[in-house]
């Protein structure tokens, strides 16, 4: 059993210090020692080769001295075992070595043999030449590595700067980032090329079968239950089907299904833009269905059209304005009767929604009577009232600025005009005193839209 494990740790010794490759100095072996594996390399020491004893021996010196101290016994004996070893070197490195689990320090004293004496003066002879060549190097200690640029200075003091004699010159980033994308490029290309597998998914398994035309196909859902693409029988009529059955809940389709454009999901600004449309179209039939109806007014009966078909407006003395409220007028649409085309341009559109956002006071026919006249309907509903009819959009209390530079809360109103004879609208702002709004006159200020041309 003693032997067994002698073999074991001299081939374990063999395997970390045995290769040549690495330097002399064996300390990766240091972590896995103890003192059972010190007692052990005692007794297998004599077979080990030269080098893995010198190596084992100059490992000593990087175990930490908290251990050397708790294995002195077991080292003490190893060193013994190698003073009386025939290789010279070993018996000389082991002869120097045997004060150091005692006291940290090496024998200089060597005297017990002649050639190992000779060997040591020839080794301290040649370090000497080599301190000697390398006065101007300073040795610091091993601790040195551990401690930070302010410990150093405080210790060994302030270090000579050394010589800049070149600086790498390092590549661009334009450099570097082409290199990236052509690396892209490259991994894109391979990868295209490695994936020739077809994009609808083959659903066969197995060996084919022979298909025949009542073969139904399993990607695509047959329209008729007895499947196939058999044509119907001449009795058959194609109204007479019976109704498709629906899949149990919990079992997909199979093969590829097609959505609608419809059905996918909307996002935010889809869906806004999409309901912004919708109004448009909505503001474009209303204008539409305002200038058919006063083209019906005068076709049906042009002559009492403003005794029997006039709404009621009220008009007040105290102001120029004149306040409209239309009602809607039903009529008999006949057969012989046909509408003109009117439409409204995207700014004109998008004119009247703003407009229209704001505005307080008008009402749904005002609203089609001005998106009438703004498409381009000329004929006056209302000829009693003049060639300019005035519809009130908004009433508003705000802060109005004086001459004297303070401000007071007075009645802001935003009146639409409308001219029959030039075919321009325009926008007036009044502003009213809440005091005394019947017997203040209004001040008309700030055309605000700019004249628009029938088209």
């Amino acid at each position: 059993m003693a032997h067994t494990r002698d073999s074991d740790t001299s081939l374990w010794l063999h395997n970390k210090l045995g290769t040549s490759n690495d330097s002399w100095t064996g300390g990766s072996i240091c972590s896995q020692l103890n003192s059972e594996v010190l007692r052990n390399i005692k007794d297998c020491f004599p077979e080990l080769q030269t080098q893995v004893k010198l190596k084992l021996l100059l490992s000593f010196f990087h175990i930490p001295r908290r251990n050397v101290e708790e294995w002195q016994v077991e080292l003490e004996e190893i060193l013994e075992v190698a003073q009386l070893d025939s290789e010279q070197w070993v018996s000389m490195l082991a002869e120097g070595m045997k004060t150091l689990p005692a006291t940290g320090s090496l024998n200089t004293e060597i005297g017990d043999v002649d050639e190992n004496r000779r060997i040591f003066s020839d080794l301290v002879n040649d370090l000497r030449k080599l301190v000697r060549k390398q006065t101007e190097l300073s040795m610091l200690p091993l601790e040195c590595h551990y401690l930070n640029k302010s410990a150093l200075v405080n210790v060994v003091g302030q270090q000579p700067f050394t010589t800049k004699h070149f600086t790498l010159k390092r590549r661009p980033k334009s450099a570097a980032l082409r290199a990236e994308l052509l690396q892209k490029s490259t991994d894109a290309a391979s990868n295209m090329k490695k994936s020739t597998a077809p994009t609808v998914p083959v659903r066969s398994r197995g060996m084919p079968r022979k298909m025949t035309d009542t073969t139904p196909l399993k990607g695509i859902p047959s329209r008729v239950p007895t499947g196939g693409f058999r044509s119907p029988t001449l009795n058959t009529s194609p109204l007479a089907r019976p109704p498709m059955p629906r899949n149990p809940a919990g079992r997909k389709d199979g093969g590829i299904k097609l959505l609608e454009i419809t059905e996918q999901p909307l996002g935010y600004a889809q869906a806004k833009k999409r309901k912004r449309m919708q109004e448009l179209e909505e503001s474009k039939k209303a204008s539409e269905a305002a200038a058919a109806q006063q083209q019906l007014l005068q076709q049906n009966n042009p002559s009492a059209a403003g005794a029997q078909n006039t709404p009621d407006y009220a008009i007040r003395p105290a102001q120029p304005v004149t306040q409209i409220r239309l009602q809607p007028v039903t009529a008999a649409t006949s057969n012989n009767t046909q509408r003109r085309g009117l439409s409204l341009t995207r700014e004109q559109m998008l004119e009247a929604q703003e407009m229209f956002r704001t505005a307080n006071k008008v009402t749904r026919p005002e609203k089609a009577l001005i998106l009438g006249f703004m498409a381009g309907a000329r004929d006056n509903p209302c000829p009693h009232l003049g060639n300019i009819v005035t519809i009130k959009l908004s009433e508003n209390p705000e802060d109005v600025l004086q001459t004297d530079h303070s401000s007071l809360l007075m009645l802001v109103e935003t009146h639409f005009q409308m001219n029959y004879n030039t075919g321009e609208w325009k926008r007036i702002k009044k502003v009213r005193n809440l005091e005394d709004i019947t017997t203040s006159t209004p001040i008309t200020t700030l055309t605000a839209a700019p004249a628009a041309t029938a088209t």
